[in-house]
Protein backbone atom coordinates (compact mmCIF):
# COMPACT_ATOMS: atom_id res chain seq x y z
CA UNK A 1 0.00 0.00 0.00
CA UNK A 2 1.04 3.63 -0.72
CA UNK A 3 0.57 4.40 2.96
CA UNK A 4 3.40 1.99 3.70
CA UNK A 5 5.87 3.28 0.93
CA UNK A 6 8.37 5.86 1.67
CA UNK A 7 6.85 9.38 1.42
CA UNK A 8 9.60 11.98 1.97
CA UNK A 9 7.88 15.32 1.52
CA UNK A 10 4.53 13.53 3.69
CA UNK A 11 2.15 14.50 0.96
CA UNK A 12 0.78 11.16 0.88
CA UNK A 13 2.44 9.87 -2.64
CA UNK A 14 5.10 7.95 -2.29
CA UNK A 15 8.36 8.78 -3.44
CA UNK A 16 8.59 6.12 -6.14
CA UNK A 17 5.42 7.88 -7.66
CA UNK A 18 6.85 11.42 -7.59
CA UNK A 19 8.58 12.97 -10.18
CA UNK A 20 12.23 12.29 -10.06
CA UNK A 21 13.71 14.09 -13.14
CA UNK A 22 17.23 12.94 -13.26
CA UNK A 23 16.53 9.69 -11.57
CA UNK A 24 18.48 9.72 -8.57
CA UNK A 25 15.36 7.84 -6.32
CA UNK A 26 14.96 11.37 -4.51
CA UNK A 27 11.99 12.84 -5.68
CA UNK A 28 12.64 16.42 -7.22
CA UNK A 29 10.16 17.91 -4.52
CA UNK A 30 12.82 16.74 -1.95
CA UNK A 31 15.76 17.34 -3.68
CA UNK A 32 17.81 20.49 -2.36
CA UNK A 33 18.82 21.59 -5.62
CA UNK A 34 18.10 24.91 -6.50
CA UNK A 35 14.59 26.14 -8.71
CA UNK A 36 15.27 29.60 -10.19
CA UNK A 37 11.65 29.95 -11.58
CA UNK A 38 10.16 28.11 -9.12
CA UNK A 39 8.20 25.54 -10.88
CA UNK A 40 9.01 22.78 -8.77
CA UNK A 41 11.28 21.52 -11.89
CA UNK A 42 15.11 21.80 -10.50
CA UNK A 43 17.04 23.90 -12.16
CA UNK A 44 19.64 20.96 -13.70
CA UNK A 45 16.50 19.19 -14.95
CA UNK A 46 15.83 22.39 -17.14
CA UNK A 47 16.98 23.73 -20.67
CA UNK A 48 20.09 25.40 -20.41
CA UNK A 49 21.31 26.13 -23.69
CA UNK A 50 24.70 27.39 -22.59
CA UNK A 51 25.30 25.03 -20.03
CA UNK A 52 26.03 27.71 -17.19
CA UNK A 53 24.06 25.91 -14.73
CA UNK A 54 20.91 28.69 -15.24
CA UNK A 55 17.82 27.16 -16.85
CA UNK A 56 16.94 29.03 -19.86
CA UNK A 57 14.10 29.90 -18.09
CA UNK A 58 15.35 32.30 -15.99
CA UNK A 59 18.16 33.40 -18.92
CA UNK A 60 17.56 36.79 -20.17
CA UNK A 61 15.20 36.94 -23.61
CA UNK A 62 15.38 40.50 -24.45
CA UNK A 63 12.66 39.63 -27.15
CA UNK A 64 11.15 37.15 -25.17
CA UNK A 65 11.04 34.42 -28.26
CA UNK A 66 11.81 31.58 -25.86
CA UNK A 67 15.70 31.66 -26.74
CA UNK A 68 18.41 33.32 -23.62
CA UNK A 69 19.79 36.43 -25.41
CA UNK A 70 22.84 34.09 -24.74
CA UNK A 71 22.20 31.34 -27.30
CA UNK A 72 21.34 33.38 -30.53
CA UNK A 73 22.97 35.15 -32.97
CA UNK A 74 21.72 38.70 -33.09
CA UNK A 75 22.86 42.47 -34.05
CA UNK A 76 24.88 44.13 -31.00
CA UNK A 77 26.08 47.40 -32.73
CA UNK A 78 27.38 48.84 -29.35
CA UNK A 79 28.86 45.10 -28.06
CA UNK A 80 26.93 45.60 -24.66
CA UNK A 81 25.62 41.89 -25.04
CA UNK A 82 21.82 43.39 -25.29
CA UNK A 83 20.45 42.71 -28.38
CA UNK A 84 20.11 45.81 -30.68
CA UNK A 85 16.21 45.06 -31.23
CA UNK A 86 16.33 45.08 -27.70
CA UNK A 87 17.64 48.49 -26.62
CA UNK A 88 16.17 52.00 -26.92
CA UNK A 89 15.42 52.98 -30.49
CA UNK A 90 13.58 56.57 -30.44
CA UNK A 91 13.60 56.68 -34.48
CA UNK A 92 12.29 52.88 -34.66
CA UNK A 93 14.75 52.98 -37.60
CA UNK A 94 16.03 49.86 -36.14
CA UNK A 95 19.47 51.26 -35.30
CA UNK A 96 19.67 51.55 -30.98
CA UNK A 97 19.99 55.04 -30.27
CA UNK A 98 23.41 54.25 -28.59
CA UNK A 99 24.80 53.31 -32.27
CA UNK A 100 23.25 57.16 -33.74
CA UNK A 101 24.97 60.29 -34.28
CA UNK A 102 24.77 62.30 -31.36
CA UNK A 103 27.10 65.23 -32.09
CA UNK A 104 26.80 67.26 -28.71
CA UNK A 105 26.80 63.91 -26.37
CA UNK A 106 23.24 64.32 -24.61
CA UNK A 107 22.28 61.03 -25.15
CA UNK A 108 19.58 61.88 -27.50
CA UNK A 109 20.42 60.93 -31.27
CA UNK A 110 20.63 64.13 -33.56
CA UNK A 111 17.73 62.39 -35.60
CA UNK A 112 15.73 62.38 -32.53
CA UNK A 113 16.08 66.27 -31.49
CA UNK A 114 15.39 69.24 -32.45
CA UNK A 115 17.92 71.86 -33.69
CA UNK A 116 18.89 74.37 -35.20
CA UNK A 117 20.68 73.65 -38.91
CA UNK A 118 21.08 77.17 -40.59
CA UNK A 119 22.20 75.66 -43.88
CA UNK A 120 20.23 72.52 -44.01
CA UNK A 121 22.62 69.74 -43.88
CA UNK A 122 21.24 67.70 -41.60
CA UNK A 123 24.15 68.69 -38.42
CA UNK A 124 23.24 70.51 -36.15
CA UNK A 125 24.93 73.93 -36.33
CA UNK A 126 26.51 73.17 -32.77
CA UNK A 127 28.13 70.31 -34.32
CA UNK A 128 29.21 71.45 -38.11
CA UNK A 129 32.24 72.67 -37.44
CA UNK A 130 31.75 75.88 -39.33
CA UNK A 131 33.17 79.42 -37.66
CA UNK A 132 31.63 81.33 -35.24
CA UNK A 133 33.75 84.16 -34.86
CA UNK A 134 31.09 86.01 -32.50
CA UNK A 135 29.91 83.08 -30.34
CA UNK A 136 26.26 83.04 -30.75
CA UNK A 137 25.47 80.13 -31.60
CA UNK A 138 24.81 80.67 -35.61
CA UNK A 139 27.84 79.53 -38.21
CA UNK A 140 28.95 82.96 -39.40
CA UNK A 141 27.70 81.98 -43.00
CA UNK A 142 24.54 81.57 -41.47
CA UNK A 143 24.24 84.94 -40.56
CA UNK A 144 23.54 88.54 -42.62
CA UNK A 145 26.61 90.20 -41.43
CA UNK A 146 28.53 92.62 -43.10
CA UNK A 147 31.81 91.49 -45.20
CA UNK A 148 33.43 94.22 -46.98
CA UNK A 149 36.30 91.85 -48.17
CA UNK A 150 33.95 88.94 -48.72
CA UNK A 151 35.99 86.29 -47.11
CA UNK A 152 33.72 84.49 -45.18
CA UNK A 153 34.45 86.36 -41.99
CA UNK A 154 32.45 89.17 -40.60
CA UNK A 155 33.52 92.58 -40.16
CA UNK A 156 33.02 92.72 -36.36
CA UNK A 157 35.45 89.65 -36.07
CA UNK A 158 38.10 90.87 -38.40
CA UNK A 159 40.94 92.83 -37.20
CA UNK A 160 40.12 96.20 -36.64
CA UNK A 161 43.13 97.85 -34.89
CA UNK A 162 41.73 101.50 -35.09
CA UNK A 163 38.02 100.24 -33.82
CA UNK A 164 36.61 102.23 -36.22
CA UNK A 165 34.34 100.03 -37.36
CA UNK A 166 36.04 98.97 -40.47
CA UNK A 167 38.59 95.76 -40.74
CA UNK A 168 41.84 96.78 -41.09
CA UNK A 169 41.88 94.66 -44.65
CA UNK A 170 39.18 97.23 -46.13
CA UNK A 171 40.96 100.47 -45.43
CA UNK A 172 43.79 101.78 -46.61
CA UNK A 173 45.88 102.70 -44.05
CA UNK A 174 48.83 101.54 -45.31
CA UNK A 175 51.79 99.38 -44.40
CA UNK A 176 54.77 100.51 -45.08
CA UNK A 177 57.22 98.16 -43.54
CA UNK A 178 54.85 95.60 -45.16
CA UNK A 179 54.50 93.88 -41.51
CA UNK A 180 50.68 93.07 -41.68
CA UNK A 181 50.06 95.94 -39.27
CA UNK A 182 48.41 99.10 -40.28
CA UNK A 183 50.91 101.82 -39.61
CA UNK A 184 48.50 103.89 -37.56
CA UNK A 185 48.10 100.98 -35.26
CA UNK A 186 52.22 100.54 -35.29
CA UNK A 187 53.62 100.70 -31.57
CA UNK A 188 56.45 102.62 -32.81
CA UNK A 189 57.22 106.40 -32.30
CA UNK A 190 55.63 108.80 -34.48
CA UNK A 191 57.24 111.83 -34.06
CA UNK A 192 55.02 114.28 -36.00
CA UNK A 193 51.71 111.93 -35.21
CA UNK A 194 50.79 111.58 -38.64
CA UNK A 195 49.67 107.94 -38.37
CA UNK A 196 53.50 106.94 -40.27
CA UNK A 197 56.09 105.03 -38.46
CA UNK A 198 58.93 107.55 -37.70
CA UNK A 199 60.73 104.11 -39.47
CA UNK A 200 59.36 104.59 -42.50
CA UNK A 201 59.77 108.65 -43.23
CA UNK A 202 61.89 110.51 -44.92
CA UNK A 203 65.20 110.73 -42.50
CA UNK A 204 68.26 112.78 -45.14
CA UNK A 205 71.06 111.50 -41.97
CA UNK A 206 69.91 108.42 -40.81
CA UNK A 207 70.11 108.84 -37.36
CA UNK A 208 66.60 107.62 -36.69
CA UNK A 209 64.96 110.83 -36.36
CA UNK A 210 62.66 111.67 -39.25
CA UNK A 211 63.54 114.85 -41.30
CA UNK A 212 59.48 116.43 -40.46
CA UNK A 213 60.76 116.09 -36.86
CA UNK A 214 64.64 117.48 -37.21
CA UNK A 215 65.22 121.05 -36.58
CA UNK A 216 64.61 123.11 -40.07
CA UNK A 217 65.68 126.71 -39.21
CA UNK A 218 64.37 128.11 -42.56
CA UNK A 219 61.32 126.13 -42.51
CA UNK A 220 62.31 124.82 -46.38
CA UNK A 221 61.63 121.34 -45.70
CA UNK A 222 65.15 120.17 -45.40
CA UNK A 223 66.54 119.75 -42.08
CA UNK A 224 69.30 122.18 -41.10
CA UNK A 225 71.85 119.03 -40.92
CA UNK A 226 71.09 117.71 -44.33
CA UNK A 227 71.66 121.14 -45.93
CA UNK A 228 75.11 122.71 -47.03
CA UNK A 229 76.86 125.09 -44.42
CA UNK A 230 75.73 128.63 -44.86
CA UNK A 231 75.93 130.75 -42.07
CA UNK A 232 72.99 132.67 -42.21
CA UNK A 233 69.90 131.71 -44.30
CA UNK A 234 66.30 132.89 -43.93
CA UNK A 235 62.97 131.65 -44.47
CA UNK A 236 61.98 134.17 -46.97
CA UNK A 237 62.86 137.23 -49.79
CA UNK A 238 59.59 139.27 -49.09
CA UNK A 239 57.24 140.61 -47.16
CA UNK A 240 54.10 142.24 -47.79
CA UNK A 241 53.64 145.59 -47.01
CA UNK A 242 49.53 145.36 -46.64
CA UNK A 243 49.64 141.68 -44.29
CA UNK A 244 52.89 142.69 -42.52
CA UNK A 245 54.92 139.26 -41.24
CA UNK A 246 58.19 137.99 -40.03
CA UNK A 247 61.34 137.18 -41.46
CA UNK A 248 63.30 134.55 -39.97
CA UNK A 249 67.36 134.13 -39.76
CA UNK A 250 68.95 130.96 -39.36
CA UNK A 251 72.26 132.02 -37.54
CA UNK A 252 74.64 128.93 -37.51
CA UNK A 253 78.26 129.76 -36.21
CA UNK A 254 79.52 126.11 -36.23
CA UNK A 255 79.75 124.17 -32.86
CA UNK A 256 83.26 126.08 -32.57
CA UNK A 257 81.92 129.37 -31.86
CA UNK A 258 78.90 127.99 -29.21
CA UNK A 259 78.56 130.27 -26.54
CA UNK A 260 80.17 133.47 -28.33
CA UNK A 261 78.43 136.73 -29.13
CA UNK A 262 76.89 137.71 -32.51
CA UNK A 263 75.48 140.90 -33.95
CA UNK A 264 72.68 140.87 -36.29
CA UNK A 265 73.50 144.36 -38.50
CA UNK A 266 71.11 145.69 -41.63
CA UNK A 267 71.69 148.14 -44.67
CA UNK A 268 69.04 149.38 -46.86
CA UNK A 269 71.52 150.22 -49.46
CA UNK A 270 72.83 146.95 -50.52
CA UNK A 271 75.75 144.70 -49.95
CA UNK A 272 78.40 146.39 -51.93
CA UNK A 273 81.09 147.85 -51.96
CA UNK A 274 80.19 147.13 -47.97
CA UNK A 275 83.59 148.25 -45.76
CA UNK A 276 86.31 146.35 -43.81
CA UNK A 277 86.30 146.07 -40.29
CA UNK A 278 88.01 144.54 -37.63
CA UNK A 279 90.18 142.76 -40.62
CA UNK A 280 87.20 141.12 -42.25
CA UNK A 281 85.03 142.25 -45.34
CA UNK A 282 81.73 143.40 -43.88
CA UNK A 283 78.96 142.98 -46.91
CA UNK A 284 76.84 145.70 -45.91
CA UNK A 285 76.59 149.30 -47.23
CA UNK A 286 76.87 151.70 -43.96
CA UNK A 287 73.76 153.57 -44.11
CA UNK A 288 71.02 155.09 -41.82
CA UNK A 289 69.63 151.42 -41.67
CA UNK A 290 73.24 149.97 -40.32
CA UNK A 291 73.59 152.24 -38.00
CA UNK A 292 69.93 152.13 -36.83
CA UNK A 293 71.12 148.06 -35.93
CA UNK A 294 74.25 148.93 -34.37
CA UNK A 295 72.90 150.78 -31.77
CA UNK A 296 69.04 149.62 -31.15
CA UNK A 297 70.11 146.07 -30.41
CA UNK A 298 67.12 143.72 -30.26
CA UNK A 299 64.66 146.67 -30.38
CA UNK A 300 61.77 146.35 -33.46
CA UNK A 301 62.60 145.71 -36.12
CA UNK A 302 65.36 143.77 -35.66
CA UNK A 303 64.48 141.16 -32.59
CA UNK A 304 67.20 139.13 -31.14
CA UNK A 305 69.92 140.36 -33.32
CA UNK A 306 72.53 140.77 -30.46
CA UNK A 307 73.07 137.68 -27.89
CA UNK A 308 74.87 134.55 -27.38
CA UNK A 309 74.97 132.13 -29.72
CA UNK A 310 73.88 128.38 -28.00
CA UNK A 311 76.32 125.52 -27.14
CA UNK A 312 75.76 124.07 -30.75
CA UNK A 313 76.31 127.98 -32.48
CA UNK A 314 73.02 128.39 -33.69
CA UNK A 315 70.56 131.52 -32.75
CA UNK A 316 67.32 132.76 -34.35
CA UNK A 317 66.84 136.30 -35.22
CA UNK A 318 63.69 138.25 -36.50
CA UNK A 319 62.48 140.91 -38.47
CA UNK A 320 59.13 142.05 -37.82
CA UNK A 321 57.02 144.39 -40.54
CA UNK A 322 53.77 145.61 -39.21
CA UNK A 323 50.69 145.06 -41.09
CA UNK A 324 49.78 148.22 -43.11
CA UNK A 325 53.12 149.07 -43.61
CA UNK A 326 53.72 152.64 -46.03
CA UNK A 327 53.16 151.40 -49.56
CA UNK A 328 56.28 153.82 -49.65
CA UNK A 329 57.99 150.95 -48.96
CA UNK A 330 57.46 148.74 -52.10
CA UNK A 331 60.33 148.16 -54.01
CA UNK A 332 62.55 148.47 -50.67
CA UNK A 333 65.21 145.75 -50.17
CA UNK A 334 66.82 145.35 -47.03
CA UNK A 335 70.11 142.87 -46.05
CA UNK A 336 71.28 141.62 -43.18
CA UNK A 337 74.35 139.62 -41.88
CA UNK A 338 75.75 139.26 -38.40
CA UNK A 339 79.36 139.27 -37.26
CA UNK A 340 80.55 136.96 -34.30
CA UNK A 341 83.03 138.37 -31.91
CA UNK A 342 86.33 136.93 -30.68
CA UNK A 343 87.08 135.85 -28.22
CA UNK A 344 84.25 133.42 -27.76
CA UNK A 345 82.78 134.49 -23.92
CA UNK A 346 80.50 131.83 -22.05
CA UNK A 347 79.28 134.81 -19.24
CA UNK A 348 76.95 136.84 -21.46
CA UNK A 349 76.95 139.09 -24.84
CA UNK A 350 80.17 141.32 -24.94
CA UNK A 351 79.12 145.10 -23.96
CA UNK A 352 79.33 147.33 -27.27
CA UNK A 353 79.58 150.49 -27.59
CA UNK A 354 77.04 152.69 -30.03
CA UNK A 355 79.42 153.01 -33.02
CA UNK A 356 81.49 150.71 -35.67
CA UNK A 357 84.79 151.62 -34.31
CA UNK A 358 84.14 150.77 -30.85
CA UNK A 359 83.00 147.04 -31.78
CA UNK A 360 85.81 146.67 -34.21
CA UNK A 361 88.38 146.72 -31.05
CA UNK A 362 86.52 143.10 -30.06
CA UNK A 363 88.11 141.18 -33.49
CA UNK A 364 85.62 139.08 -35.11
CA UNK A 365 85.69 135.40 -35.44
CA UNK A 366 82.94 135.26 -38.20
CA UNK A 367 81.51 137.46 -40.38
CA UNK A 368 78.45 136.10 -42.33
CA UNK A 369 76.79 136.27 -45.72
CA UNK A 370 74.20 138.42 -46.59
CA UNK A 371 70.70 137.51 -46.99
CA UNK A 372 68.08 140.22 -48.33
CA UNK A 373 64.24 140.54 -48.25
CA UNK A 374 61.71 142.69 -50.33
CA UNK A 375 59.26 144.42 -49.62
CA UNK A 376 56.34 143.69 -52.00
CA UNK A 377 52.56 145.18 -51.72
Amino acid sequence: PDECQPDCNADGIPDACEPDCNSNGVPDACEPSGDCDANGVPDECQPDCDSDGLPDACELDCNANGTPDDCETFADCDANGVPDECQPDCDEDGIPDACEADCNANGTPDDCETFDDCNANGIPDECDGLADCNANGLPDICEALPDCDADGIPDECEADCNTNGTPDDCEDLGDCNGNGIPDPCESARDCNSNGVPDHCEPDCDANGVPDACEPDCDLNGVPDACEPFVPLKTDRSTLSVASGGLQRFCIDGGDELGGSTYLLLGSASGTGPGFSLGGHHIPLNLDPYFRTTLRNRNQIPLLNGYGRLDFEGHAVALYFLPPNSSASLVGMKLNHAYVVFEPPTRNGPVALGSGAQQASAFGFSLVSNAVEVEFVP
